[in-house]
């Protein structure tokens, strides 16, 4: 479980995230995902998103939580879906991994439309991630 306390004023909140291992050939990230989290303050939303890299890297994957002052203080789930930050053309996304390279994908809770203090509980046995390296051709 994690539960960042009352008070907290993080943009986001890192999730223990799974390293994925190098594959043979350039392959691409599919996500998919459950979180359920609660959460505690004023007017706010807090989405879960899965990054390549980097807790800044490539959005992969994105589950939109209620909307703002919705639900507050009662558990919800986010369901994670494939996402993108960018509409390119196939075999050119900043999240092709390269062949014979692992890579770890992180999950955050990111807060939005929020600039107040925030409690944020999730429940890791109520969620799951699926990461499927999906071959891309060069």
């Amino acid at each position: 479980t994690i539960d960042t306390g009352t008070n907290c004023t993080a943009e986001h909140i890192a999730i223990p995230s799974p390293a994925i291992e190098a594959q043979s050939a350039p392959w691409e990230p599919e996500v998919f995902g459950l979180c359920e989290m609660q959460v505690s303050g004023y007017n706010l939303r807090v989405d879960l998103e899965a990054r390549l890299g980097a807790v800044g890297g490539p959005l992969l994957a994105r589950g939109a939580g209620p909307s703002i002052s919705d639900y507050l203080n009662q558990w919800h789930a986010r369901q994670l879906v494939p996402a993108a930050d960018e509409s390119v053309l196939p075999g050119a996304s900043a999240t092709i991994v390269p062949a014979d390279t692992a890579a770890t994908i992180y999950l955050i809770a990111r807060k939005v439309d929020a600039t107040n203090a925030i409690r944020l509980q999730a429940r890791k046995t109520r969620g799951y991630l699926r990461v499927r390296p999906m071959p891309v051709a060069l």
